[in-house]
C-alpha cells in the first residue's frame, strides 16, 4: 500500500479537484492571482483609510492627544466649552471607586470627566450615547 500512487489513496472528490486543477491551471493563475491581489489591495486600502496603519505606529502620547481632541470636538458640539484652557480628561473605569457625590450618581464605566480648573467647571460625558450626563461647578481644594 505504501508503493501505491497518491491518486489511489485519494477520495473521488479529491481526485476530481486535482484533475480540475491540472486541466485549468493556466486559467486559475491568469484569473485567480489578479483577483487575489485585487482583494488584498482593497483590504489594505480600507485599513489605511480607517487609520489603522498610522495608529499602529503612533506613539502613545500622539494617540492620547488625538483622543482628547476627538472628545473635545464631540462635547463642543453639545455645549459651549470654556475657551483658552485645556481640560484634564479622565475616563471612568470603575464606578465603585467614585466618590458618592451627586455629580457621579449617573456615571457609568467608559464615561469621560472633563475638568476645567480655570473656569471651575466639570462635565460628565457619555461617548456611547454622545450625551452630556452632568455639568457642575468644580471645586478645587488648594494643597495645604
Amino acid at each position: 500500500m505504501k508503493n501505491m500512487p497518491i491518486t489511489h489513496q485519494l477520495t473521488p472528490i479529491k481526485k476530481n479537484i486535482l484533475i480540475f486543477i491540472k486541466k485549468h491551471k493556466q486559467n486559475l493563475i491568469m484569473f485567480g492571482l489578479p483577483i487575489f491581489f485585487g482583494i488584498l489591495v482593497v483590504i489594505c486600502w480600507q485599513i489605511y483609510q480607517a487609520g489603522g496603519i498610522t495608529k499602529a505606529f503612533s506613539s502613545p502620547e500622539k494617540v492620547a492627544e488625538n483622543e482628547v481632541k476627538q472628545t473635545l470636538k464631540q462635547v463642543s458640539n453639545l455645549i459651549l466649552l470654556p475657551q483658552g484652557e485645556m481640560p484634564t480628561i479622565a475616563t471612568v473605569t470603575d464606578i465603585s471607586l467614585l466618590p458618592k457625590q451627586p455629580f457621579f450618581q449617573q456615571a457609568q464605566n467608559g464615561d469621560k470627566v472633563l475638568m476645567y480648573t480655570g473656569a471651575q467647571k466639570a462635565y460628565l460625558y457619555r461617548p456611547s450615547l454622545n450625551k452630556l450626563i452632568e455639568v457642575a461647578p468644580l471645586q478645587v481644594n488648594a494643597p495645604e
